[in-house]
C-alpha cells in the first residue's frame, strides 16, 4: 500500500468512494496501514468447507469428524486420531430420534440415571422425553408399558370377584381367582358369572378360575386375600406352601380377629413368619364391590412397607381404580375395621328416621372415636381424614349396598341380630368389630360412646331409641379431645 496522502483520511491512492465501500477487517491488509506499510496484500484464505472442524459433522474433504480446534484456541487433531462418535438414536425406519437437547425435558418426567458413554466422564441425571420406539412411532411422552405380572385373588365372594374382574379388565396382568367351593369355580368358568355374588356381572374372559389353591398361587407375584376376617388365619396357613420368596401378600379384609383383636396384617405376619412382614400390605378404602365390578371410578389405599406398598399400588392401579400408598398400616386397618361399627349406628339413624343432621353427627363423632382408638395403637391422625378413614366411613354409612348400614337399619326397625344376619346372608364385619373395639377401648381407656351404645343394642338387648337418648344426654365436652 502506498503512503497516506497528506491530510487525507485514508491510504494514498484509494478514492473516497472505495474507502467507504470497503469493510476493513482485523488481520487483513489495509486494516492496520501503519503495520502493513510496504507489504503486498495477501489473498483471503479459502473458507472452511461446511461441516469440517465441527463436532458431530463429517468433513467434506475426508469424511472424518474433527473437533472444533482453531475456533476455541486448541491444536487441531489429525484425521483418524479420535474414535468415531456414538451412532444416533434411530427408529426402525432409520429416521433420527432424540437428536436435539430438548428431548431430555418434559414436565413431570422421572429422573433417570443415564450411564456414561465411552467419551463421557461420569453418569448424569436427565429427564427423558422423546426417544425411539420399537413401532417407529413418534416419541412424544408416551407412557412406559409395564411388564405383565401374575396376580392371584383368593376368595370368590363379592369383593374378591370385583377385584379380579377389575384387574383383568386393565388388560395388563394374568389374573387367577380361587373359589373355596368347587361348584362355584365350575359355574364361573362355564358361564363367566358368579352364581353366589354379583351374579349380574359378566366376568372378564381372561380370568382363570379354579378351586385348587396351589394352582392359583403358583408363580404369583401378588396374592390378594379377599376372605372374611374369621377365615384369614386358616386360609393363610393353606396358602403358605405355595407362596414364593418374593410374593407380596395383600389383605383385602377389614376387621379384627376375634378374641385376639389383631389386625389382618398382624395375623398374616404370625402365619407367614417374621421374614414375610415386609411383603405384607393391606388394601382398604371407599370400595363398594358392585360399583367396582361395574367399572365405576373409585380410589383405594395400599398400606405397608414402602417398597411393597408402592409395588402393589403401581400394579393394581387401573383406568377405573386409582390406588394410593401409605406406610401407616395401623391407621388404615383400624379405620377399615372401625368404620363398620359407625355404619351400624348410621343405619340405625335411617331406621329411626332421625334425619340428615343426626346421621351427620353420628358419622362425624364416629370418625373421632376411630381416630382416638387408632392413635392409641400408634396410628397417624391424618389417616382417618383420608380414603381409608373419612372416605370409607362416609360411603359405608350412606350406601344402600352397605351390609353394616343395612344391619343397623334392621335392628332399629325391630329385627333381632340373628334375623337381620340371616336376611342379609353375607358376612357383616361390624358385628365382631364392635366386640373387639369395646374391649380395646376398655383396656386402653379410650372414650368411645357411640361404639359402646352399638354394642349395647347388638348384644345387651338395649332398645335403639334408648341408645340414642344416652348419646344425646351426655355431658358437653370439647370436640377435639383425645386427638
Amino acid at each position: 500500500m502506498g503512503p497516506r496522502a497528506p491530510g487525507g483520511p485514508g491510504p494514498a491512492g484509494v478514492s473516497s468512494r472505495v474507502r467507504h465501500s470497503v469493510r476493513f477487517r482485523a488481520g487483513c491488509a489495509g486494516a492496520h496501514p501503519q503495520r502493513n506499510r510496504g507489504t503486498q496484500r495477501q489473498p483471503r484464505p479459502r473458507r472452511r468447507r461446511a461441516g469440517c472442524g465441527r463436532s458431530g459433522h463429517a468433513c467434506a474433504d475426508c469424511g472424518a469428524e474433527h473437533p472444533v480446534a482453531a475456533r476455541r484456541g486448541r491444536a487441531s487433531t489429525a484425521h483418524g486420531a479420535r474414535s468415531p462418535p456414538e451412532a444416533a438414536v434411530c427408529d426402525p425406519g432409520s429416521q433420527r430420534r432424540a437428536h436435539h437437547r430438548a428431548v431430555r425435558e418434559r414436565p413431570g418426567a422421572a429422573a433417570l440415571l443415564v450411564f456414561a458413554l465411552p467419551r463421557e466422564p461420569h453418569p448424569i441425571r436427565v429427564r427423558v422425553c422423546r426417544c425411539a420406539f420399537a413401532d417407529g412411532g413418534a416419541g412424544t411422552c408416551r407412557p412406559r408399558r409395564r411388564l405383565s405380572v401374575r396376580i392371584a385373588v383368593v376368595g370368590a365372594g363379592s369383593w374378591g370377584t370385583a377385584l379380579a374382574h377389575t384387574l383383568a379388565g386393565a388388560a395388563r396382568h394374568e389374573i387367577s381367582l380361587w373359589a373355596r367351593r368347587p361348584e362355584v369355580a365350575t359355574a364361573i368358568a362355564a358361564t363367566r358369572h358368579n352364581p353366589a355374588y354379583l351374579s349380574e356381572i359378566e366376568l372378564d374372559p381372561s380370568i382363570r378360575v379354579g378351586s385348587e389353591l396351589g394352582s392359583a398361587l403358583t408363580d404369583a407375584a401378588i396374592v390378594i386375600l379377599a376372605v372374611p376376617t374369621h377365615g384369614m388365619r386358616a386360609i393363610a396357613g393353606l396358602a403358605r406352601p405355595f407362596l414364593g420368596a418374593a410374593t407380596v401378600v395383600v389383605s383385602a379384609a377389614k376387621g379384627f380377629e376375634e378374641r385376639s383383636g389383631q389386625t389382618m396384617t398382624a395375623v398374616l405376619g404370625d402365619v407367614l413368619g417374621s421374614g414375610a412382614r415386609e411383603r405384607i400390605v393391606a388394601l382398604s378404602g371407599p370400595n363398594i364391590a358392585i360399583e367396582i365390578a361395574r367399572g365405576l371410578p373409585a380410589a383405594t389405599v395400599v398400606a405397608g412397607a414402602e417398597e411393597a406398598a408402592t409395588y402393589v399400588r403401581d400394579e393394581c392401579t387401573s383406568p377405573t381404580l386409582r390406588c394410593y400408598s401409605t406406610t401407616d398400616c395401623i391407621g388404615v386397618e383400624y379405620a377399615g375395621a372401625l368404620k363398620n361399627v359407625v355404619a351400624i349406628a348410621a343405619g340405625a339413624c335411617d331406621g329411626m328416621y332421625v334425619g340428615d343432621n343426626g346421621k351427620a353427627a353420628i358419622i362425624t363423632r364416629g370418625i373421632a372415636e376411630m381416630a382416638r382408638l387408632g392413635i392409641s395403637a400408634g396410628a397417624h391422625v391424618m389417616t382417618f381424614a383420608g380414603l381409608a378413614g373419612l372416605g370409607d366411613c362416609v360411603v359405608t354409612c350412606m350406601s344402600p349396598h352397605s351390609r353394616n348400614r343395612q344391619l343397623g337399619e334392621a335392628i332399629a326397625r325391630g329385627e333381632s341380630l340373628e334375623q337381620a344376619l340371616q336376611r342379609i346372608n353375607m358376612v357383616v364385619e361390624g358385628v365382631s368389630a364392635t366386640r373387639e373395639a369395646v374391649r380395646m377401648a376398655r383396656d386402653t381407656g379410650v372414650d368411645m360412646p357411640i361404639t359402646q351404645q352399638v354394642h349395647a343394642a347388638l348384644f345387651e338387648g338395649k332398645p335403639v331409641v334408648a341408645a340414642l337418648e344416652a348419646l344425646m344426654s351426655r355431658d358437653p365436652a370439647e370436640e377435639a379431645r383425645g386427638l
